[in-house]
C-alpha cells in the first residue's frame, strides 16, 4: 500500500512529487539498519515478544504520520521510524514459522518443514492482492481523478490511505499474533527434546 500510494500521495497532497525519491532511499535505508538491528535485539528480548510489539509500534508510527501530512521531511522521519519497527518484526517471520515446523512435528509425529516454510510466499499473494484492491477501491470511494487540481476531500483521503491504511493493517496483525501465537521460547525447546526423545526410542530396538 504504501509504494503503491506514494506517487498519488507526493504528486497531489505534498505536491512535490521528485520529494517520492528522497522518501524512497530514506525508507529503504531504514529498512537496511532495521535487518541489522533484528538479530541482535530478537536474541535479546526473543522472537515472540519482538514480533508483536515492534509490529504495535509500526501500527503507531504509521498512525502518527497522518498528523504530518503537511511536513514532507517530518513525515518522511516519521514514515522511516514505523518502517524500521515493522521491519525488525517481518525479520522474525522466518524464525517464527521454524517454530511452527517444531510444534506440528511435536503435534502430529510428522515433519511438514517443506509445505510449513513455503506458506511464508502465502502472505505475500494474500498481501498483493489485497493491496490492489485496497487501492482501487480507496481511490474510487474518494473520488480521484488523474492529472486534476485535488480537492480537499481527495488530498484527506490519499493521506488517510496512505498512513491509516498500513497501520489498520499492522494493529490486525497484532491482535492475531499476540492472541493467537502461543508458541514461546520454552515451549519449543521442551518440544525439541521430546521429539528426540521419541526418535532415539524408534531407533532403539
Amino acid at each position: 500500500i504504501i509504494t503503491a500510494m506514494a506517487i498519488y500521495y507526493f504528486t497531489y497532497v505534498v505536491g512535490k512529487p521528485e520529494f517520492l525519491s528522497v522518501f524512497m532511499v530514506a525508507t529503504s535505508i531504514a529498512r537496511l539498519v532495521a535487518t541489522f538491528a533484528a538479530s541482535r535485539i530478537g536474541v535479546k528480548l526473543g522472537k515472540r515478544r519482538v514480533y508483536w510489539i515492534f509490529v504495535s509500534l509500526a501500527a503507531a508510527g504509521f498512525a502518527s504520520s497522518r498528523f504530518l501530512t503537511g511536513t514532507p521531511w517530518g513525515f518522511t522521519f516519521m514514515f522511516c521510524l514505523a518502517t524500521m519497527c515493522g521491519s525488525i518484526a517481518a525479520s522474525m517471520n522466518t524464525a517464527l514459522f521454524a517454530d511452527t515446523v517444531v510444534y506440528g512435528e511435536w503435534k502430529t509425529g510428522k515433519s511438514i518443514r517443506a509445505f510449513t516454510m513455503a506458506l511464508m510466499n502465502l502472505s505475500i499473494k494474500v498481501g498483493v492482492l489485497i493491496r490492489s484492491a485496497v487501492v482501487t477501491v480507496g481511490l474510487m470511494a474518494i473520488g480521484f481523478v488523474a492529472n486534476t487540481t485535488p480537492t480537499p476531500r481527495v488530498t484527506e483521503g490519499l493521506s488517510s490511505i496512505m498512513t491509516l491504511g498500513p497501520a489498520a493493517a499492522y494493529v490486525l496483525a497484532a491482535a492475531i499474533f499476540y492472541f493467537g501465537y502461543k508458541i514461546r521460547e520454552a515451549d519449543v525447546l521442551r518440544m525439541q527434546e521430546e521429539i528426540a526423545a521419541r526418535k532415539t526410542a524408534q531407533v532403539i530396538p
